[in-house]
């Protein structure tokens, strides 16, 4: 009987050993892949995040803290955020929902490729928001990061795939690196496309091909 008892107070001692020196299973979980669980998505979306994440992070990259506006520090879009500093965020444990809850499409993995196309490395980082004209669609938003890399055809090409890959996208808006971007403009089919540029950005035309509207924010000529 005591050598039972010993036994077993021998295992409770080493479970709680073990149980002590367990690594937060969490910790070496992806934050979309947690976020995702919190949301209650389905196991199999669930399973379906953790593999187009798989391999990514953020590294080096900030660009979503310079382009991206955030409501609850009072940031604009296009300017560099006043907690960005060397070494990433300066509030990182504190920071809003809204950058907690945030990832590019890259980081998402909707953006095919290496870290060749993470935002920092590409010059642009591409978004996407509700598009509210057409119900149930979307917008493409490329955020501009390096001056007329939205120009380039490596982008181009990525918008492309997306378009081809994503029916329910149905704009694009391209907002030029340094300025303030506003998407929701009223649409004006008569007047633009045209051949005299709008007084104020954007530049709205329509692509017949992709059935897609377009923004361009870039200053005409």
């Amino acid at each position: 009987m005591t050598r039972k008892n010993g036994r077993k107070g021998l295992l409770a001692d080493c479970g709680q050993r073990m149980r002590a020196m367990e690594i937060d299973p969490s910790a070496t979980i992806d934050p979309l892949v947690l976020a995702a669980r919190e949301h209650g998505l389905p196991a199999h979306e669930v399973e379906m995040i953790a593999r187009r994440v798989a391999g990514r992070s953020c590294g080096d990259c900030t660009a979503c803290c310079v382009v991206k506006g955030v409501a609850e520090l009072g940031k604009p879009t296009q300017t560099a955020c006043r907690h960005l500093c060397e070494a990433g965020c300066g509030i990182y444990a504190l920071r809003p929902g809204s950058c907690r809850d945030y990832a590019c499409l890259w980081r998402q993995g909707w953006v095919e490729g290496d870290e060749r196309r993470r935002p920092d490395n590409l010059g642009v980082l591409f978004d996407y928001e509700h598009f509210a004209r057409i119900p149930g669609s979307i917008r493409l938003v490329v955020w501009e990061i390096v001056p007329g890399a939205a120009e380039s055809q490596k982008v181009r090409f990525i918008v492309g795939k997306l378009l081809e890959t994503h029916k329910q996208i149905k704009a694009v808006a391209y907002c030029a690196a340094g300025k303030a971007a506003h998407h929701d403009f009223a649409i004006d089919r008569q007047t633009y496309p045209g051949t005299d540029a709008p007084p104020t950005p954007p530049i709205v035309s329509f692509d017949a091909i992709r059935q897609v509207i377009t923004y361009e924010f870039r200053n005409a000529g």
